[in-house]
């Protein structure tokens, strides 16, 4: 019996692998992207590196476990988009996964200080690029009638006041949407859509409110773990490798009945009140109700 549950565990944790398929991440030179091109190359795929810091993006494609190259590409314009797909065609043939992270946090600011500039630019890296994305590697992914498109969404995209600014609240809200509704349409043709909307998660996107190209942020972003910590009912920090496994899952074959939905992974934080402090409070209810 011990035998024969070995092989069933032996088997099932090799089930999930992405040998022999290809796989684009956005915005890998750091983060949640980097990580998600680590996992994706773990697992056999051949991953192309994709971002605007050239040397950080080649260097991040060098030390991937398997083949990979790094193509340099701005999501927010479409021409770039294309190239990034059809370079990527015209090296390794076809194109499997696409993982549309790339994005910015964009400036704190309130209702008064959002300007047009601010909207434009905005919009066209966080939702811009994930449409063109989207839509250049369906292309692709249509001729051999399957695929995986997964998007980065954000707990920012479910409720208010998680997010930099309402203009990237609502900006992740429409990449959800757009996940589910796109993915109806891409369903009949063999791809799924899925989206991950990721908790706090310790990158350097929160230190370049101000300047999304700031690599000091990517270092220190390690001073948030302690934050982090004691935001959500799981007591640690999120990491991008968190957020890697899903996607990760999503990209494989092992997810070929999902599509149209969105995983949160956020360690619970917004299921509701941590269970600690809401009997904490309902002690002190109890006390103020019986004097």
């Amino acid at each position: 019996m011990i035998k024969l549950l070995s092989k069933y565990f032996l088997y099932r944790g090799n089930q999930m692998n992405l040998e022999n398929k290809v796989a684009i991440v956005t915005g890998s030179t750091s983060g949640i992207g980097k990580s998600c091109a680590e996992k994706l190359s773990k697992l056999g795929a051949k991953v192309v590196v994709s971002g605007r810091r050239i040397k950080i993006g080649e260097k991040v494609s060098q030390n991937l476990t398997g083949e990979s190259c790094f193509i340099k590409a701005d999501m927010s314009n479409e021409d770039d988009v294309k190239n990034l797909v059809d370079a990527t065609v015209n090296k390794y043939g076809k194109l499997d996964i696409m993982v549309n992270n790339a994005g910015i946090p964009g400036p704190l600011i309130s209702l008064d200080q959002i300007t047009n500039d601010t909207l434009n630019y905005m919009t066209s890296t966080l939702f811009f690029g994930v449409i063109m994305g989207t839509k250049y590697a369906a292309k692709e992914m249509r001729k051999n009638n399957s695929g995986s498109i997964i998007n980065l969404g954000s707990i920012a995209g479910h409720l208010g006041g998680y997010g930099t600014s309402h203009i990237y609240s609502s900006l992740k809200s429409a990449v959800i949407q757009f996940t589910k509704s796109v993915g109806l349409e891409l369903a009949e043709s063999g791809i799924r859509v899925n989206s991950v909307s990721p908790g706090a998660i310790v990158t350097g996107i929160f230190g370049k409110t101000e300047d999304d190209n700031s690599e000091t942020a990517d270092k220190n972003s390690d001073s948030l773990k302690s934050v982090f910590s004691q935001a959500q009912p799981i007591k640690r920090a999120g990491k991008p490798e968190d957020i890697a496994n899903v996607v990760a899952f999503l990209a494989s074959d092992e997810s070929t009945f999902v599509t149209s939905s969105d995983y949160l992974v956020d360690g619970g934080m917004i299921a509701g009140r941590q269970f600690s402090v809401t009997l904490e409070r309902m002690k002190i209810l109890s006390e103020m109700a019986n004097k």
